[in-house]
């Protein structure tokens, strides 16, 4: 997923899945105009809900982008969050 510059400012990005999945990749790019803050990968406990279930800092790589591999997600959300 890319996110560029909007109306809103987009503040976190998470899939969900309802039963298992297995080999979840996930990955998010900034455009050089617009890096955030802070970045975490977080999970939480609904698609909607703003429960967090556990959070850890990551670091953009120099392209931008910030990546997580999920071996098995069940009944939970999980993605980025950042502060611009």
């Amino acid at each position: 997923m890319v996110y560029a510059p909007l109306r809103e400012s987009v503040t976190g990005y998470r899939r969900l899945a309802h039963a298992r999945a297995d080999n979840v990749d996930l990955v998010v790019e900034f455009p050089l105009s617009r890096r955030p803050a802070h970045v975490w990968r977080t999970v939480w406990a609904h698609h909607r809900d703003g429960t967090v279930l556990g959070e850890t800092p990551v670091t953009l790589s120099p392209d931008g982008s910030v990546h997580r591999f999920v071996p098995a997600l069940e009944h939970a959300a999980a993605g980025f969050r950042w502060t611009w």
